[in-house]
């Protein structure tokens, strides 16, 4: 990867969020399936961290944008560090922390983690959701992370899948359009739209537009050998978010079938028999340690 390529794209973010920081907030909060996505990301996050460490370790939240998931980790017991490239997404963090009284457990630092030169073995936990895919390099980044945390320490990393089930079932642009002949799909959603109108999907990117940026796609098994090339041993994985079937970028159902559906997919997912199945979400998200 060309070095001009990646710090190009990286300032091409940081100039994206800088300028979405007051909704990126908001996401976690909302009825829509991209903002239930995000608190089920989460979720499996603080559960992991929970499962592995110990309340009152440090832990560090990398792409930790408006300190959601760090904030939460704080009212937990963690002393919480996050770091971000966007200053006003901190800006909204130190805000959350303040208002949810965890600020003497939670700080934030302005910078990219392979620069910012933090002494090793600091973090008993790392966390990084939604942060790999913006990364066309992640090796260096992950050799940091090695680096910065304490023997027997976990990461916990998430990614979006390539692979994921929904883009199999995409009918405008993935595999799904082979069973789409003749606008079939819009002759069905123009007949649910006849009959109710609060089951027609609406479009998923709900307004995050990222025209010309580069995200990097993986593969379960390719941040899997991501990780191991720097070290880390694979504890465990899950995955989530399969139900997001689309027209394009449009939900076929509204937000609330398609969070029923998630939810009961979910529950499948994790019977002895469907296990595979989590291979296959949208959102795949996996611990791993540190050897001593």
């Amino acid at each position: 990867m060309n070095d001009e390529t990646e710090e190009l794209n990286k300032r091409q973010w940081q100039d994206f969020f800088q300028g979405y920081s007051a909704d990126w907030n908001h996401l976690y909060e909302g009825t829509s399936y991209d903002s239930y996505g995000k608190r089920f990301r989460a979720k499996y996050a603080m559960d992991f961290v929970d499962k592995y460490i110990s309340s009152g370790k440090r832990v560090l939240d990398i792409g930790c944008g408006t300190g959601w998931v760090s904030c939460a980790l704080a009212r937990k017991g963690y002393e919480v560090t996050g770091v971000d490239f966007s200053a006003k997404m901190l800006e909204v963090a130190d805000k959350n922390a303040h208002q949810m009284g965890v600020d003497s457990r939670c700080s934030f630092i302005l910078g990219e983690i392979d620069k910012l030169k933090i002494k090793e073995n600091q973090f008993d936990a790392i966390i990084a959701l939604g942060y790999l895919e913006y990364i066309l390099d992640p090796q260096p980044v992950v050799s940091e992370m090695y680096r910065l945390l304490a023997p027997s320490g976990i990461v916990v990393a998430q990614i979006w899948n390539r692979i994921r089930m929904v883009q199999l079932f995409n009918f405008k642009e993935g595999p799904g359009r082979i069973a789409n002949p003749h606008g079939v799909y819009l002759k069905i959603l123009k007949w649910i739209q006849m009959v109710r109108k609060s089951d027609v999907g609406h479009p998923v990117s709900s307004g995050l537009k990222q025209p010309g940026l580069m995200r990097k796609w993986y593969t379960p098994s390719m941040l899997d050998r991501t990780m191991h090339q720097a070290g880390f041993l694979k504890h465990e994985h899950r995955g989530h978010l399969f139900s997001g079937f689309k027209y394009g970028d449009r939900l076929i159902f509204s937000d609330k079938t398609t969070i029923l559906l998630e939810n009961g997919l979910v529950r499948l997912s994790q019977l002895i028999l469907f296990k595979k199945m989590q291979l296959l979400g949208e959102n795949y998200i996996a611990v791993y340690h540190r050897p001593k």
